[in-house]
């Protein structure tokens, strides 16, 4: 597939993963760019990019496909097809901004990681109270 402008298209590809998936949106953008850069046909390139990024997306992956190969081959992702004919630097400025508003957001919100974490803890350490019919070496009292 052809792409007239890699940064411009990872640029579009970022601020339409961000709010959709829980991956790292750059790093996917990269990978998307991979995929549709294959010597494919339209039709086989987009099952790949179904298949692969169904795992990521879930959901979503068909409606991200078909807006994908649909900026791709309108090149609606190039700057000056933006709305507000903003130049690219001030995309790629305004992207970043955005993300790092959303880093910050997170950082104040516990992880899935730090719930589940604490969750387990508790289970682990958890020791029903012992009985006081039966000493520490198991004989009655």
């Amino acid at each position: 597939m052809i792409i007239e402008n890699l940064d411009s298209l990872k640029t579009w590809l970022f601020k339409t993963l961000e709010p959709i998936c829980d991956a790292d949106p750059s790093a996917l953008a990269k990978y998307v760019v991979a995929l549709v850069k294959k010597d494919k046909s339209e039709t086989e390139l987009k099952a790949l990019c179904i298949d692969q990024l169904d795992v990521f997306l879930q959901k979503e992956t068909q409606t991200f496909v078909d807006r994908l190969f649909e900026a791709v081959n309108s090149k609606s992702y190039l700057p000056h097809h933006q709305q507000d004919h903003q130049p690219a630097s001030a995309a790629k400025t305004e992207v970043h901004l955005t993300r790092t508003d959303k880093d910050d957001q997170r950082k104040d919100e516990p992880s899935r990681e730090e719930d589940r974490d604490k969750k387990f803890s508790r289970r682990v350490n958890y020791s029903p109270p012992s009985s006081s019919r039966y000493s520490r070496d198991g004989r009655s009292v």
